[in-house]
């Protein structure tokens, strides 16, 4: 595996989280709006969010 500069990963985790809190905002508001016919890929969008953050959170919690 390449070596990663701490600087420039630091920088990807943030604009991953940055990233996934827009989608985040984004699916609570098409939820709480009410526009959506069927709300499953707003829901995906949550649980895949929850998982990453555990994930990440195990990883930087170790540490």
């Amino acid at each position: 595996m390449a070596y990663i500069n701490n600087n420039v990963r630091k920088t990807l985790l943030f604009m991953l989280i940055a990233a996934l809190l827009l989608l985040d905002f984004a699916a609570l508001d098409d939820i709480t709006t009410g526009k959506q016919e069927s709300y499953l890929l707003e829901y995906v969008s949550l649980l895949f969010s929850i998982i990453v953050f555990g994930i990440i959170g195990a990883y930087y919690g170790k540490s």
